[in-house]
């Protein structure tokens, strides 16, 4: 796609070079990569450049659609100061909840010098989060062999960083207690099926329910991911597509992929 044209940099300079890095690429290969993506191919000034802030976030979804007013009351929770540094999304599996997070840590990137950082809850265990946590700023922690020490080594390297983390599907609030941040510039976006996580760690809550049908949200999904207008018997279909599969947004989907 790069190299016929079609995608113009998709990335920064400096994500591509890390890019190259993981990949092993040698110098001409990295340049030649920066040349595709439509980069000026400056490898020694890029590879200079190894203070930038991480950015861990998933993809977000290109159909995201609807929570506007969600997201709304999300940024100003976030950006106020007076507010708690933990905040809590919940909901059923498949209400969109990680769909959500994604798309606030892009639209919040800009508030957060020091970086975004995102931990899958549901696939890794504490030790595993706290060197990804380091990792993202250069720090290796595998000399610290518990979670104890690891953890303390984290939070000094945080102390004075202004950063958004994104605990994703977690389990329970034991899986996160030995990595939850104490600094003060740090904000913490949890996403869980849990609805009484938050009492038992604290801070702000907000559920994440499926589509509003006064909204017309899944009827904005299906014009996404159709990419085509609808007349009003299609619209009628489509209505009841969406209540059938109670207005989650992952099942709409799955559902709008088969149509398509």
């Amino acid at each position: 796609s790069w190299l016929s044209g079609q995608v113009q940099k998709p990335q920064t300079a400096a994500g591509l070079t890390q890019l190259a890095k993981i990949l092993h690429l040698n110098k001409q290969e990295t340049q030649a990569l920066l040349r595709a993506a439509g980069h000026v191919p400056h490898f020694q000034r890029v590879a200079a450049n190894n203070s930038i802030a991480p950015f861990q976030a998933v993809p977000k979804l290109p159909y995201f659609s609807g929570r506007e007013r969600l997201i709304a009351q999300i940024e100003a929770t976030i950006l106020d100061a007076d507010q708690e540094n933990i905040v809590c999304l919940h909901g059923m599996g498949g209400v969109g909840k990680t769909a959500l997070a994604a798309q606030l840590a892009y639209r919040l990137r800009p508030s957060f010098a020091d970086g975004v950082l995102w931990l899958e809850m549901n696939r890794t265990g504490p030790m595993a989060a706290l060197a990804t946590m380091a990792h993202g700023y250069g720090l290796n922690v595998s000399p610290f062999a518990d979670v104890a020490s690891r953890a303390r080594a984290v939070s000094q390297l945080l102390a004075d960083k202004q950063f958004l983390l994104v605990l994703d599907d977690v389990p329970s609030s034991s899986e996160i207690a030995d990595i939850l941040p104490t600094a003060p510039g740090g904000i913490v976006l949890i996403t869980t099926r849990r609805r009484d996580l938050a009492a038992a760690i604290g801070g702000q809550r907000f559920k994440v329910r499926p589509f509003s049908t006064q909204d017309n949200e899944a009827l904005n999904l299906f014009h996404c991911l159709l990419q085509r207008e609808f007349d009003e018997d299609e619209k009628e279909m489509l209505r009841q597509i969406a209540d059938l599969l109670g207005q989650l947004p992952l099942a709409l989907t799955i559902a709008a992929s088969r149509l398509a």
